[in-house]
């Protein structure tokens, strides 16, 4: 069966009779050496610098204008065409541009039997741009020319050719897999979305051409007279492009994943099978600790190079509202212990043997050892590395390295979010020297298999944890799968700004304005209501003990909070007694019974509750309790078997539940939300012992 993207495209039935190979020669990014293109690359990143720079001298408006895709049904965009903030997220954006250019190129040489049929005038000017490479002589005109004969014309589609635009013809060529299929539609969008920010930045260009030659500086007018070329609904290869990707989006949203995990233990939830690949959950806890034993002996041995320097601290001060650059919770005055900067400098100082190793006092003069302060960096950015892939990891839900590592540690003067990892190793000093973190950044980012990180923290010996290499797709995958079954993540509902409460409108306003103004703790600049950031925190708390590792928050120094010690942690209480009663038997056999009791009741009662309120309005009441008084068996096993086996709740012999339905509400009675009726009656459940039966 055909695929709906496949149906709606119909690549496959372009592509079909021609060698796959040959076509993904046709795609091939081209090389600085290419003899028919020489550094076509290099001339596209300088045309679109070139086409970024106009950005600095365009009205406002026009660029609304520009970045309106859909003018007549959504608008003008408030938000103008704009450069990235990376520059090299603006490079990756022009590949594409580079790639679409090759093709045309090597279509003018090939001699196989697929050809791409193009009007005179674009063969002229990939003509005249494959002799500017070759001169290095003019290329940004040039390209300039083949991309306006490309984007700015209105291809007919014929008998013999049904895909005349050689942009369709380049995404039908580029999503083309080696086995002869086509990649799915959730992996078309990236390529689509790149090509209509190079044809914007294409018509800003052209629009300063026409402004200058023909509407004598008017752009508006030079405006009016591109628009067809950058909103949808024209006959437009840019028309097509979005008509593309809104299909693309709309399949790729619609698509359920297939499964990746079948579980082997049903009972406890601690083995799968991930894409085939066995997993306990035992092999994490393993590969957590192995990569926290490397960083504490990296910290200690490389980094303190076995000085014993220590910050001691207990309420650390952080103004979330003070934007001076510079600021961090290190160089808060109310920080005393941060103070002394130079600490390590010093104790590094005071001792010889380790002092002789990075420095030599000769003649008066301090020479130092360049090689052993670049060791010494090296060292400090392999630490930081293992810090971060542990943050990525022990986190409640994967964040995105990118993020993760783009995030400053002090306020700049662009940005005024920062993030310390004081919290991973207390009572060490953590800022020694003036270490730049950029390098561990810039490892981690280029980590792409998340298992080189963990083959480092265990000292290339051979790990017996994993048997496959760990991704960040797979991990989130696998992590998120686990968190299912043994998360225990709360699960609150918190009442949102459209619902306004007494007190709120009692001080005249409303609930909205009240989480946005007033009453603001540092908590609640996270952007959602206050109350929901504990929540976040206590996710993370929850995956880090289900992992065996001592979360944060204990007061704990580091060699007392190691993952060795989590038993020993957990058995003492240190992790509170909800932890206790779902980990450990004897915790769980030590609940008084009417704790159990009442545990089965509370659910019993909303399970109860809500089948209820799913039966039709108007059934008489007695029917309804028959019903429900038929259910209760079934839901009390439910709940036994559930229970019982995982030692959450112990089994308390002799305890009876009596369910019972009353039709009306007691009077000045006020019911809990699950309990209430629309019909004024409310359910009961009593426990008793047989000995109390009558």
């Amino acid at each position: 069966m055909v695929s709906p993207w496949l149906l709606t495209t119909k690549w496959h039935e372009h592509v079909a009779g021609h060698d796959v190979a040959t076509l993904r020669k046709f795609m091939e990014f081209p090389k600085a050496d290419d003899p028919i293109m020489p550094n076509i690359a290099r001339g596209v990143e300088a045309y679109f610098d070139s086409a970024l720079r106009l950005l600095e001298i365009t009205n406002e408006v026009i660029l609304q204008r520009l970045n309106s895709p859909d003018p007549v049904k959504e608008g003008i965009n408030n938000t103008p065409l704009h450069r990235h903030q990376e520059a090299a997220t603006q490079k990756d954006y022009v590949c594409v541009t580079t790639s679409l250019l090759a093709m045309l190129l090597r279509t003018k040489a090939n001699e196989g039997d697929y050809s791409i049929p193009l009007p005179q005038n674009l063969t002229d000017a990939v003509i005249e741009l494959e002799d500017a490479l070759t001169e290095r002589m003019g290329v940004e005109e040039k390209i300039h020319g083949v991309l306006t004969k490309v984007w700015m014309v209105r291809w007919a589609k014929q008998e013999d050719n049904p895909i005349p635009c050689p942009t369709e013809r380049f995404m039908a060529l580029s999503t083309l897999e080696a086995d002869g299929g086509h990649k799915q539609p959730v992996y078309v969008t990236n390529p689509l979305a790149r090509l209509e920010y190079c044809i914007h930045l294409t018509c800003l260009k052209e629009l300063k051409i026409l402004s200058a030659s023909l509407y004598s500086g008017n752009d508006e007018a030079a405006c009016d007279a591109l628009q067809t070329w950058f909103t949808e609904k024209n006959n437009s290869p840019f028309s097509r492009i979005r008509s593309l990707q809104h299909r693309a989006s709309a399949i790729a949203y619609k698509t359920m994943s297939l499964p990746r995990v079948w579980w082997l233990d049903r009972k406890e939830w601690h083995k799968m099978l991930y894409k085939g690949d066995r997993i306990h959950i035992d092999h994490l806890r393993q590969m957590f600790a192995s990569t926290e034993e490397q960083m504490v002996e990296q910290w200690e041995k490389k980094v303190l190079i076995g000085l014993s320097t220590r910050v001691t601290y207990q309420d650390i001060a952080d103004d979330n509202t003070n934007h001076d650059v510079g600021y961090s919770f290190l160089s808060d005055r109310w920080n005393l212990c941060f103070t002394d900067r130079d600490r390590f400098l010093k104790d590094l100082t005071g001792n010889k043997e380790f002092f002789s190793w990075f420095a030599v006092i000769r003649n008066g003069q301090l020479i130092w050892n360049m090689g052993a302060l670049m060791g010494w960096l090296r060292d400090y950015a392999e630490f930081q590395k293992l810090v971060l892939a542990r943050c990525e990891m022990l986190s409640g839900v994967p964040g995105r390295g990118i993020e993760l590592t783009a995030m400053t540690y002090r306020n700049t003067k662009a940005r005024t979010g920062f993030i310390g990892i004081l919290a991973y190793i207390p009572m060490r000093l953590t800022d020694s020297f003036a270490a730049q973190p950029g390098h561990a950044r810039q490892e981690f980012d280029d980590a792409e298999d998340l298992s080189q990180v963990w083959r480092t923290a265990s000292g290339q010996r051979d790990v017996p944890f994993l048997g496959f290499g760990l991704g960040v797709n797979s991990w989130r995958h696998i992590s998120t799968t686990f968190k299912r079954k043994l998360g225990r993540f709360a699960e609150d509902l918190l009442e949102d700004d459209e619902q306004d409460t007494v007190e709120a409108l009692q001080a005249g306003h409303y609930r909205s304005t009240e989480n946005r103004i007033y009453g603001l703790s540092p908590d609640a600049l996270a952007g959602g209501p206050e109350d929901l950031l504990p929540l976040f925190l206590q996710a993370s708390t929850n995956w880090q003990l289900v992992m065996h590792t001592v979360p944060g928050g204990l007061q704990l120094t580091y060699p007392l909070a190691r993952s060795h010690q989590f038993r020993q942690l957990a058995e003492s209480g240190t992790f509170g007694l909800d932890f206790q009663r779902a980990n450990t038997s004897a915790a769980a056999a030590a609940i008084a019974p009417l704790q159990g009791a009442e545990v089965m009741l509370s659910m019993q009662n909303l399970i109860m509750a809500r089948i209820e309120d799913q039966l039709v309005a108007g059934i008489e009441h007695n029917i309804v309790a028959r019903v429900v008084d038929a259910l209760v068996p079934a839901v009390q096993t439910i709940i036994h078997d559930t229970l019982i086996p995982h030692s959450i709740i112990p089994f308390i012999p002799g305890v009876t539940l009596e369910y019972m339905y009353h039709p009306q509400k007691k009077s000045g009675t006020t019911l809990p939300r699950n309990e209430r009726r629309t019909d004024g009656g409310y359910p009961s459940i009593r426990a008793f012992a047989k000995s109390e039966m009558r």
